[in-house]
């Protein structure tokens, strides 16, 4: 299996994980490819619909899953108001050229009290930022843009990188209540990384006790979430959220 493949079996492995511990329902799965992920929910048991780019795939009838293609791009989501319990959105928003009108469509089509699970290559974790250092881009962010997409990338170009900042902001815009960040995996990969990481804390704590004695926003929280394990060696950030 390529190693591209194993990331992403063990990213689902660990959604499908989170999943397990609702109630089942309906569930919606955005930017469903290949139906990888749309499988595994039907085989415990939920009611899956899913949309994508592309014309109806072969795998939805098989599995029994209504899909509707649809462009984010262009579009909302070609679902009614309140129509699902719970969306997931794996690998997504990172493609999408307006994240904070998808977080609105995803909160639309939820009914009240839902949940939605998004997830996005984590561009905090040291390795990344280690990357961007030394090459001035993050991992699956180094093609050039116009390039991938003249070579047939479509709509598969990468062209959000987003930070844990972005990712809560865009639901907070779009009415949503984070209950947690989390990520699929840890990655360490013998990066000498302990003096930075000591080092990134104590600048970090200094900032926390700036920002408190010039009274301006505290950064406490973010500060705190940013210093989690999860966050600073975890392969893909995975955000769930509920809808009031």
């Amino acid at each position: 299996m390529h190693e591209h493949e194993v990331e992403l079996h063990g990213l689902h492995q660990t959604v499908l994980n989170k999943i397990s511990t609702f109630p089942k329902g309906n569930i919606l799965d955005v930017g469903a490819g290949k139906g990888e992920f749309a499988q595994k929910l039907v085989a415990i048991g939920y009611d899956v619909e899913a949309c994508d780019i592309t014309p109806e795939p072969p795998w939805s009838r098989r599995l029994g899953v209504t899909y509707r293609q649809c462009d984010l791009n262009l579009g909302g989501l070609p679902f009614g108001d309140e129509s699902f319990d719970y969306v997931v959105c794996i690998e997504v928003i990172e493609h999408i050229e307006n994240p904070f009108a998808l977080c609105r469509e995803l909160k639309r089509v939820l009914k009240h009290g839902g949940r939605a699970i998004l997830s996005t290559p984590n561009i905090l974790r040291f390795r990344s930022r280690i990357q961007f250092f030394l090459e001035g881009n993050y991992p699956w962010f180094d093609l050039p843009l116009i390039e991938w997409e003249q070579q047939g990338g479509g709509a598969y170009v990468h062209i959000n990188p987003m930070r844990v900042h972005e990712m809560e902001y865009c639901l907070y815009k779009a009415g949503f209540e984070v209950e947690e960040f989390f990520a699929n995996k840890r990655s360490y990969r013998g990066w000498p990384v302990l003096p930075l990481e000591l080092a990134m804390r104590f600048l970090l704590w200094l900032k926390v006790k700036k920002s408190r004695r010039h009274g301006g926003p505290s950064v406490s929280r973010l500060y705190s979430l940013i210093l989690t394990k999860d966050l600073l060696y975890g392969t893909h950030l995975i955000v769930c959220a509920k809808r009031p």
